[in-house]
């Protein structure tokens, strides 16, 4: 049986590896597809001083809004103590600082998603605590926090692992509102379903698990009022949800249309096949994981049924539309693998009591070597990668250092991911107006004028370049 004091120094021991793997290397600036689209927008809504999420510019689309408010207050914040100190003058400066030197607006974004990205990590420990033991749920966070995907989102400003973290807490409160028939631990996991679903929508699936809770509850009670309890649950989910995302439900048609074209989109994707689900899971977690979860969940349904069934409620729904998804991107498979690992620390325990008793602890702790030393590996080199400076960032001092101030530059187009990122006044009075632009000028001593020749370069002729430099990327 492992003590007390045993089991707090493995979960310390664990969580210092989810923090270093996931806050290495936060102070190198990076570039990613989408990690600027949500500062953007939060910026727009503090420069037109709405809440109203979305512009002509950059539409919210079927996005909640929890992480874009999450950012607005985190950089109104930076603006009424920049306001205090001097920094700033009116919310265009605030913009101004963005467009000049946008990394510390991202990093914003970066250390909520690291912060909750190790909570996660503990709070899987917790729900496989409560599931299946204490040390499986040691084992799970040891599972969870080299995890090549969960580790790779956590670098980023994203929805996907604040929706997760939220997610896991659902499930854990679920399991605990089953298991003691707690109305204010039922009440709990209808807000943080509420909480998960305001971050990204897709996740709020994970509420089903709360009438799997009550379905599957130690204590028998009359349907009535087991409805009148998942009534109360379900409203205080609205509520939260609601509150982090209040333009979904006011404007509800035109959400449900965005969502409608979005999900169309995935499901009728007529581009290029995406990798299936199976191979994603095996990249982000492991072989070895993938395979101690089947066992784990082929124990877990034998030893404790219902406590599988309702973590199952809450998770297979959202596997199986990841399933026959014709677009389906490695980041929207992040909210499965707590699930995961808890499923593969059951079977790591499974396995392990096979083991001669004396043996036990021994096998235990080589299955969770071999399940982890794979999915390490490869998260060190990504850290290790991410800590070398960005190409783009590298080719856009260069041209600064090179091409004189007032030039035409040929590019793709701006803001495409493969590009680096240019000082142009004019792009700036187009996404932003002239009296941001003006305060940006003021802040640099380079601008360029920037001409698209387009993905396959159809817009340019050869033979009379309508300018002298032009700059050519490969998205990799």
């Amino acid at each position: 049986m492992t003590s007390r004091r045993t089991e707090w120094t493995a979960a310390a021991a664990i969580m210092l590896v989810a923090l270093v793997l996931r806050a290495y290397p936060l102070h190198v600036p990076y570039i990613h597809p989408d990690q600027e689209w949500v500062p953007r927008m939060a910026l727009r809504s503090i420069l037109d001083r709405s809440w109203k999420p979305g512009s002509a510019l950059w539409p919210a689309g079927p996005y909640p809004s929890g992480y874009l408010y999450t950012l607005r207050v985190a950089y109104l914040t930076a603006y009424g103590a920049g306001k205090v100190i001097g920094w700033y003058q009116h919310r265009s400066d605030l913009v101004a600082a963005f467009v000049v030197y946008p990394f510390r607006f991202l990093l914003a974004g970066r250390l909520f998603s690291c912060f909750l990205g190790i909570a996660t990590v503990g709070l899987t420990m917790g729900l496989g605590r409560t599931l299946f033991g204490p040390r499986a749920g040691l084992v799970a966070g040891a599972l969870l926090a080299p995890g090549l995907l969960h580790v790779r989102e956590s670098h980023y400003g994203s929805l996907d692992v604040p929706a997760t973290a939220f997610a896991v807490a659902t499930l854990w409160a679920a399991e605990r509102a089953r298991r003691e028939g707690s109305l204010l631990a039922l009440g709990t996991a209808g807000a943080l379903a509420g909480c998960a679903a305001g971050y990204r929508l897709q996740i709020g699936v994970v509420a089903l698990a709360l009438p799997a809770a009550e379905v599957l509850s130690a204590s028998r009670r009359p349907p009535l009022r087991v409805a009148c309890r998942l009534a109360v649950a379900s409203l205080i989910a609205l509520a939260t949800f609601g509150l982090l995302s209040p333009y979904t439900l006011l404007e509800f048609p035109s959400a449900g249309a965005a969502l409608h074209d979005a999900l169309r989109s995935n499901y009728a994707f007529a581009g290029p096949p995406s990798l299936q689900l199976v191979e994603l899971l095996r990249c982000g977690a492991g072989t070895v994981v993938c395979v101690l979860t089947v066992i784990g969940l082929v124990a877990g349904l034998s030893a404790t049924p219902k406590a599988t069934l309702t973590l199952l409620a809450g998770v297979a729904p959202y596997a199986l539309a990841l399933a026959f998804s014709g677009r389906l991107l490695a980041r929207y498979t992040v909210p499965l693998f707590p699930a995961i690992a808890t499923l593969a620390a059951c079977g790591v325990e499974a396995l392990a009591r096979r083991a001669p008793r004396r043996a036990r602890g021994l096998a235990l702790g080589a299955l969770v070597a071999v399940a982890a030393s794979g999915p390490l590996a490869r998260s060190i080199a990504l850290d290790r990668l991410l800590a070398r400076e960005d190409t783009r960032l590298a080719a856009s001092r260069w041209i600064v250092s090179h091409i004189p101030s007032g030039e035409t530059i040929l590019i793709v187009f701006p803001g495409w991911f493969s590009m680096p990122s240019l000082p142009s006044d004019e792009e700036t009075r187009r996404l932003w107006g002239p009296e941001v632009a003006a305060r940006v000028a003021a802040r640099r001593s380079v601008s360029y004028h920037l001409r698209s020749y387009g993905l396959d370069g159809g817009e340019l002729d050869p033979n009379r370049p309508p300018a002298r430099w032009i700059v050519t990327a490969e998205h990799p």
